[in-house]
């Protein structure tokens, strides 16, 4: 009986060493996986202040646009007297 008890033990420690083992592992890649999507994250905040840059930028040169367009259509028609 004794050395069942004691099988049984045996059995016992290697299930918890093996389950302890496991969960390190899968706290291991949790730990990964949460440094890659704050990696993921910071990117997708640089490209979003990126194109909020970039879309008034494109405004600007749009509002230039449209002023020299005026100038030059303006000096046409008045040297077209």
């Amino acid at each position: 009986m004794q050395k069942q008890i004691d099988e049984l033990e045996k059995r016992l420690h290697s299930c918890k060493t093996e389950v302890g083992r496991e969960v390190q592992s899968l706290n291991d890649e949790l730990e990964e996986i949460k440094s890659d999507i704050k990696e993921l994250l910071s990117i997708f905040k640089a490209t979003k202040g990126f194109f909020k840059t970039s879309t008034w930028i494109v405004k600007g040169f749009l509002i230039i646009s449209a002023i020299a367009a005026g100038i030059i259509a303006i000096s046409k028609f008045i040297k077209g007297f």
